[in-house]
């Protein structure tokens, strides 16, 4: 089994990258949060832990971050009914952190608002999560702290029409391509030029 790759990033395509490792390409779908962050590291080494999932019909590579998010992934795929998909959509649209605390608050309306999960999916998920999150400490350093800029930021993309997740990994590209002292009209343009 494939637990980790480490290699250089040939491109990306949605929610899947390439990463070639001494020549050979490994195709690994990945959360939406991943691939916004991956976009600008184009050419160079990258590090992904790696959960592979081998059905009759193929094998497949799903990329993480880090160790944390591939142990939430395996808790999620662990749920009945919730397959690699779900669970990569879940991971897109939530940090580790997010899901860890919508299980403990039984946060049923969070999980219900992600595509592919009704109301009773998401009652399954928070029952046989409970459990399974006991021992799972919230990284609170997993959702980036903002300025009252980048509030004032994440929320007019927001009201554009940007989902959370694509605005949240766009602000801190923004902040490495712009000037600190830079004021919200340039810090916009940006970030409506990354998103395009």
């Amino acid at each position: 089994m494939i637990a980790r790759l480490s290699g250089t990033y040939c491109g990306i395509n949605l929610n899947q990258c390439i990463i070639d490792v001494q020549g050979v390409g490994y195709l690994v779908h990945i959360p939406i949060g991943t691939a916004e962050k991956l976009r600008a590291q184009e050419g160079q080494e990258i590090t992904l832990a790696i959960h592979t999932a081998v059905r009759e019909d193929a094998i497949q590579l799903y990329g993480f971050k880090d160790d944390q998010d591939k142990f939430v992934f395996s808790k999620l795929i662990s749920v009945s009914g919730i397959g690699p998909k779900i669970g990569l959509a879940i991971l897109s649209d939530m940090s580790a952190s997010e899901i860890a605390r919508a299980v403990q608050d039984d946060d049923l309306p969070r999980f219900v608002k992600i595509s592919g999960i009704g109301k009773k999916t998401g009652q399954r998920l928070l029952l046989e999560l409970k459990s399974k999150f006991d021992d799972i400490i919230i990284v609170e350093s997993d959702v980036p702290t903002k300025s009252a800029q980048d509030d004032e930021l994440f929320s007019a993309l927001l009201n554009l029409g940007y989902k959370a997740n694509r605005v949240d990994g766009i602000l801190e590209r923004v902040r490495e391509n712009v000037d600190l002292d830079a004021d919200f009209e340039t810090m916009l343009k940006k970030a409506l030029q990354l998103l395009s």
